[in-house]
C-alpha cells in the first residue's frame, strides 16, 4: 500500500482511500495475491466518515490504524 501512496503523488488528479485501496487490490492481483477491498465507514470519536481499506483474509485492514476507537465496517467487500 505504500508503494501505491508514493506512486499517486506523480497522478495529476485526486488519490484518496478509494484509489490507494483499488490500486493495492490491482496490484496484489496482478502478482496473484489475495487482498479484500472493503468500502464502508469508519467510526472514529466524532465524526463518522466513508472510507475504502484492503484487508487481508483472517487478518483485517491493512496499514489502517486501528486502535484508539477506531473501528471499521464494511458495507462491501469485494
Amino acid at each position: 500500500m505504500r508503494e501505491t501512496r508514493h506512486t499517486g503523488r506523480w497522478w495529476p488528479g485526486r488519490v484518496a482511500c478509494a484509489e490507494t485501496s483499488l490500486g493495492s487490490v490491482l496490484a496484489a492481483a496482478f502478482l496473484r495475491q489475495d487482498l479484500t477491498w472493503c468500502l464502508g465507514a469508519r467510526f472514529l470519536p466524532p465524526p463518522t466518515e466513508y472510507h475504502a481499506w484492503v484487508e487481508l483474509p483472517g487478518v483485517g485492514p491493512v496499514g489502517e490504524y486501528t486502535e484508539g476507537g477506531r473501528h471499521h465496517h464494511a458495507a462491501l467487500r469485494i
